[in-house]
């Protein structure tokens, strides 16, 4: 949008989202948050790309033309990011999940729109491996095979696109790789390394910790000699999980516990560059209550019942406390 109109003296303002948070879980975790606590703050739905078009429209999703069959925002919708972007402000985004991609027209309104090791395999050379997974999970290890021919034999990067396959099946294995998370280390050293204006400044972020698989560093891991639990949320809502549920509770639990360190040192950050640091999730998790797992859908309070908080860092933020 060109033509940004200028008004003095904006506030900048930190908006991030952390990815599948339950609300009781950040009430056990996240109580070092300073700031304002919505207790009764609620999600529009159960997945990420209808609740961020909620979040960033203030309508339901399907008003903004988000649905199951098309996770694209519909053009004529105005979206947070353009009118603070009108009001002069310089929006930035930084995204760890895929769902939240410029490939799905999420970059709209954003001045510059980044992300983590994720999305960086998402360019239009590099073979869709969400995408093909997605499709074929009835199909065993051997959909791993007909993947990495795909890689060869598609007009795709075949470099590019098999080292994302790696990279991502070594997540799913518990094997880190080059990367220690699903991105909150490399958002961390964005906001480190990013020069931030305290007048006129928007930043939005997704971080994916609390999402499946469950894959904290070794040090946060009750079970570290064990692979994260591996189970398909649909089957394991109709009959049973094939993981154990105490594990699976348990490998979620880890990995909050570890958003939270991470996200304390990104707090800190955000509270010496920005006048106000919103903290919300998009919708949390079912582990087990009403038969369900995982958030693939129902709208059951764990799933919908979602963590929110506004804070006003002020000079020292390390000695506020939560109100």
């Amino acid at each position: 949008m060109s033509g940004h109109a200028t008004m003095g003296d904006e506030p900048s303002i930190a908006l991030v989202v952390l990815d599948t948070l339950r609300a009781d879980s950040f009430d056990e975790h996240f109580e070092w948050v300073p700031g304002v606590q919505f207790a009764n703050a609620w999600s529009t739905t159960h997945w990420t790309a209808p609740a961020h078009a909620s979040l960033f429209t203030g309508r339901y999703a399907v008003e903004a033309g988000v649905t199951i069959k098309s996770q694209e925002f519909d053009r004529e919708t105005t979206r947070l990011p353009e009118l603070l972007q009108h009001r002069g402000y310089r929006t930035r985004a930084f995204s760890c999940n895929v769902n939240i991609s410029e490939q799905l027209g999420w970059h709209h309104g954003f001045d510059e729109f980044d992300g983590g090791w994720r999305l960086r395999g998402l360019g239009e050379d590099v073979f869709d491996w969400d995408e093909f997974i997605a499709e074929h999970r009835s199909d065993g290890p051997e959909r791993y095979l007909r993947a990495l021919w795909r890689c060869v034999d598609d007009d795709c990067d075949t470099t590019q696109s098999l080292k994302q396959g790696a990279l991502m099946k070594l997540r799913d294995m518990g094997l880190k790789g080059r990367h220690p998370d699903d991105g909150a280390a490399e958002f961390l050293e964005y906001v480190r390394d990013s020069s931030w204006n305290r007048d006129g400044e928007f930043l939005f972020a997704n971080l994916m910790e609390a999402h499946l698989p469950y894959d904290p560093p070794d040090e946060y891991r009750t079970y570290p000699d064990e692979e994260s639990p591996h189970f398909d949320s649909v089957k394991a809502t109709l009959r049973e999980p094939s993981a154990d549920p105490d594990r699976i509770r348990t490998a979620y639990d880890d990995a909050v516990r570890y958003l939270s360190d991470v996200y304390r040192e990104i707090y800190r950050e955000l509270a010496a560059e920005f006048d106000y640091v919103v903290t919300l999730a998009d919708h949390g998790e079912a582990l087990g209550e009403y038969g369900a797992w995982q958030h693939g859908g129902g709208l059951h309070p764990p799933v919908t019942r979602i963590p929110l908080v506004v804070s006003a860092p002020g000079p020292n933020p390390d000695d506020r406390t939560p109100n």
